[in-house]
């Protein structure tokens, strides 16, 4: 089974998207030994000719994008406007998913997006296998960065004891609390990533489209997402007063 996995976001490898992507194609791989092949492409920018010819031969498709507006980024967009074109004129067979994700909490925040997927899949005449939408995208993925530092952190700690000729047991316990606050963050979001899984490699169809999110209660994600994002304009440069002020872009003249 030949598996196409699509990556829409503008950042790439370094996306939500991408990340996971990655965490599809472990569940979809995971004890099957070579009879599911993944392949991971991203979509560019402008026309994208050489992935058409993936399309023809993919049996499924994976679309992996963030939420922008309610929508998709316009680059995936007009990437989907070429697919319809080539599916007209060469005959596409494949299942299409779509794995939405955004920076809110609520994973149903994805509906309209996964909705316009649909719509794509019934003007082209392929078949619509259902999308899962995920709240709390760059948290997820923002926490899978940082935290196997955290346990690198606690493992060298306890190395060290025991050169030093003791167990460091203050080490192992700290390590253990933080693989549990990592998977209880994470599990809710996994999970349901395991269940798209199975349902892609069994080659069914999702009833319903799933929605997933990280589990954190919505009033403690937003504390914490308005510090992050805080954080991440001052980092990049920019004044959060000069965000919260008037556009000063001077108006286009009349004609």
């Amino acid at each position: 089974m030949n598996i196409l996995f699509l990556i829409g976001s503008p950042r790439k490898k370094s996306s939500a998207s991408c990340y996971f992507a990655r965490i599809l194609k472990f569940f979809l791989t995971l004890g099957r030994f070579g009879k599911i092949k993944v392949e991971i492409a991203e979509i560019p920018p402008k026309a994208a000719p050489d992935i058409m010819t993936k399309l023809a031969a993919a049996d499924k498709v994976v679309i992996f994008t963030p939420l922008y507006c309610d929508g998709m980024p316009s680059h995936v967009i007009s990437f989907l406007q070429q697919a319809e074109i080539f599916c007209r004129q060469n005959p596409c067979s494949f299942d299409f998913y779509a794995v939405c994700n955004n920076g809110f909490i609520e994973g149903r925040q994805n509906e309209a997006c996964l909705n316009q997927y649909q719509c794509f899949c019934q003007k082209t005449g392929v078949n619509w296998c259902g999308g899962m939408g995920i709240g709390g995208g760059e948290m997820l993925h923002f926490l899978a960065k940082v935290y196997p530092f955290v346990f690198l952190f606690f493992i060298v700690l306890f190395v060290i004891g025991l050169f030093k000729g003791y167990s460091d047991k203050f080490a192992l316990s700290q390590l253990a609390e933080e693989i549990g606050v990592y998977l209880f963050f994470t599990w809710y979001c996994y999970f349901s990533l395991a269940r798209v899984a199975a349902k892609i490699a069994n080659g069914k169809t999702l009833k319903k489209n799933i929605y997933s999110r990280a589990f954190v209660p919505a009033i403690i994600f937003m504390f914490f997402a308005s510090i992050f994002m805080c954080l991440g304009s001052l980092l990049n440069g920019r004044i959060i007063f000069t965000l919260l002020g008037k556009d000063k872009t001077p108006a286009p003249k009349q004609i």
